[in-house]
């Protein structure tokens, strides 16, 4: 199994999280979804989501961050993408990062609750996600 963790920022959007990805030549692919670490190959991407794909593109190519996106080289050869999806995507990071909210908060306050009754119990947060 590869050891890989996808990071978030706890804002939304942030300095990467949510930002339209744009080509040196203007052309947007697609919004940041997050930050990906290959723990493994010892790599770190950012993950761009583009209509019904995921892309991963190395930090190293990342040109400038701005406040209206991110820059990147790219030899990526892929279309660009209309304003109307970019939004459909902004709306779906946003929809997603709710849910992983809620989980969280749900997992944290059932072991608050737990550990007021029964000081020892520990919770596993590897097991919501079935990862042991």
């Amino acid at each position: 199994m590869r050891n890989i963790v996808r990071l978030y920022e706890m804002c939304f959007p942030g300095k990467l999280l949510g930002k339209e990805v744009i080509t040196k030549d203007s052309r947007r692919i697609g919004i940041c979804t997050g930050v990906m670490l290959d723990l493994d190959n010892k790599e770190a991407f950012i993950l761009v989501a583009n209509k019904n794909c995921l892309i991963k593109i190395q930090l190293d190519k990342i040109e400038a961050i701005r406040e209206d996106g991110i820059e990147i080289i790219s030899d990526i050869p892929i279309e660009s993408v209309s304003m109307d999806e970019i939004n459909s995507e902004f709306a779906g990071l946003q929809e997603e990062l709710k849910l992983l909210g809620k989980i969280l908060y749900t997992v944290v306050d059932s072991y608050v609750v737990g550990r007021k009754r029964d000081s020892n119990k520990q919770f596993n947060i590897a097991k919501l996600f079935h990862l042991i």
